[in-house]
């Protein structure tokens, strides 16, 4: 089998909603499993690692100046999923309020992370995200500052704010909706 086809079978997977089914199935002890099944875990596990030091790390360094809350991602996996491997995650999302973008973007590009396109009245308004890329390890970073799309009602943010939660993620402890704020996702 082919890389080309290793990873369809995979998109594919993705497509049919099999990755949470998989990832369980791959944790799970004495199991044999395919060598290419075997490469795939140890890959998706490092970028977990990863994603859940590099959150602690921009979370830590934007705190003191910028409210936060991490959304979906890992920390939604801690919560929601009895193993939180069920949860595939491929980047960060942060909820911030407008007013603290460009703290945030000074904060992000002092941790090597770069704006994948400017802010611009435009993106504020027709968007709810802003892009950054990390330039060594590639990880992805989306500044969020509305919690559903545009097309849908509009969620006040001093709520989810003032209700806030934290949580265990590896060694540190990151801010995130509220339990039942999180039904919002579903929308």
């Amino acid at each position: 089998m082919g890389a080309t086809e290793e990873f369809s079978n995979w998109e594919n997977a993705a497509r049919l909603g099999l990755i949470p089914v998989l990832a369980g199935w791959m944790t799970a002890g004495g199991v044999d499993l395919p060598e290419n099944v075997i490469r795939f875990r140890g890959d998706f596990l490092k970028r977990k690692v990863l994603l859940r030091l590099i959150t602690n790390q921009v979370v830590g360094a934007l705190e003191p100046d910028v409210a936060v809350i991490v959304e979906k991602g890992e920390p939604l996996g801690e919560m929601i999923f009895p193993d939180s491997s069920m949860r595939t995650s491929g980047d960060i999302d942060l909820l911030l309020p407008p007013g603290d973008l460009e703290a945030a973007e000074a904060i992000l590009n002092s941790l090597g992370f770069s704006a994948t396109r400017g802010l611009s009245v435009g993106t504020l308004q027709t968007n709810k995200q802003w892009v950054f890329k990390h330039e060594t390890h590639g990880v992805v970073l989306e500044l969020h500052w509305q919690i559903l799309l545009p097309s849908q009602p509009h969620v006040p943010l001093a709520p989810l704010f003032e209700t806030k939660q934290r949580i265990p993620l590896g060694r540190a402890t990151v801010p995130v909706l509220r339990a039942d704020w999180l039904l919002l996702y579903l929308a």
